[in-house]
């Protein structure tokens, strides 16, 4: 791990991940454009329809998957006795550290005069899978996922609420959710579009709702390899009685973004003056170093300046940040 360090001198603002650090606040993501979607269509080349048996008496069709209107469309369905639903994942395993955010509007409705999501089990994840021979045989172990949106039957009961966390692998055909955080007191999530983002880089996974953060992990535990994305609704089987009367209900997503870090130089930058600070190509750097020792250097009303290095950041001399300016360093390992 890199050693983080620094010498400050007058005057410095320091903030660690605030709620402003991801997209588009921070211009040292840009958006992987081939990895992303806007559900103009279904891409097949990005994307699988899944099928086979869910939860329950739940089974996953490519019939409660489309796209229209520009949003992807994940129904829930119920024809006696099974329980529909869809689903897509990624064809590849290609999604690497980066910031993951779908804009989605998640089923439920109002049950007995008030919001009700339960019996919905919604979900925006990453993760890596494997196969092995053992028991059970075939074992497929999925590995190192990530869940940027995943509140069970129970938990989505009153439709406002998300649940995000990450698993590390357990033995074989077993995990172990190493982290979960708990959302209470949103929006209710059926009466409008909200954004569900996680920011993935080496040994931090952090967790954003509507763009501001709510949940930071730091561990070992943190993954390591490419993911698949997956998007899906299931039925929580237990929780079956409250839906019945009101499906087919449908997660609608208007779109998927995918980012990556600029590319990351792992220069020196040293800034003199203002005009460095505008004209800086936001790309991690090795080191950062503001001002001479004699230099005064303001930033102007209306900043917002992110900067990310892996060994450290040096201000020497005045380094002003006025009321209304923003300013963050963002201490980030790469891979």
């Amino acid at each position: 791990m890199n050693k983080i360090i620094f010498v400050i001198s007058i005057m410095f603002f320091y903030c660690n991940l605030m709620g402003q650090s991801g997209p588009p606040n921070d211009k040292n993501w840009q958006i992987v454009s081939a990895k992303s979607d806007d559900f103009t269509t279904f891409n097949t080349s990005l994307w699988n329809k899944m099928q086979g048996s869910g939860y329950g008496k739940e089974y996953i069709t490519p019939n409660n998957v489309s796209v229209s209107n520009g949003k992807l469309n994940l129904i829930i369905s119920y024809s006696n006795p099974t329980y529909y639903s869809g689903g897509v994942v990624s064809n590849n395993f290609d999604y690497s550290y980066g910031y993951f955010e779908i804009y989605a509007k998640l089923p439920g409705r109002n049950y007995n005069g008030q919001p009700c999501g339960q019996g919905f089990w919604p979900a925006f994840w990453t993760y890596y899978e494997t196969h092995t021979g053992s028991y059970p045989t075939p074992c497929w172990i999925i590995l190192d996922e990530i869940d940027i949106l995943e509140p069970n039957g129970y938990q989505y009961r009153d439709a406002q609420t998300n649940v995000v966390g990450v698993h590390d692998e357990l033995g074989s055909c077993l995990r172990d959710k190493t982290d979960n955080s708990q959302l209470d007191n949103l929006p209710t999530l059926f009466n409008g579009y909200h954004k569900f983002a996680a920011e993935w880089v080496p040994g931090k996974v952090f967790f954003y709702f509507d763009d501001v953060l709510f949940h930071s992990y730091y561990s070992d535990h943190v993954p390591e390899y490419s993911q698949r994305t997956q998007f899906n609704v299931a039925v929580a089987a237990e929780d079956t009685l409250p839906i019945l009367t009101s499906l087919p209900d449908t997660m609608r997503i208007d779109y998927f973004r995918y980012y990556e870090l600029v590319s990351q130089d792992m220069n020196d930058e040293l800034i003199t003056v203002y005009s460095d600070i505008t004209n800086f190509d936001y790309a991690v750097k090795r080191s950062i170093t503001i001002g001479t020792g004699g230099s005064n250097i303001s930033l102007v009303s209306g900043d917002n300046v992110i900067f990310r290095a892996t060994d450290y950041l040096n201000i020497l001399g005045a380094f002003t940040v006025p009321t209304g300016s923003e300013f963050f360093f963002i201490p980030t390992e790469i891979n």
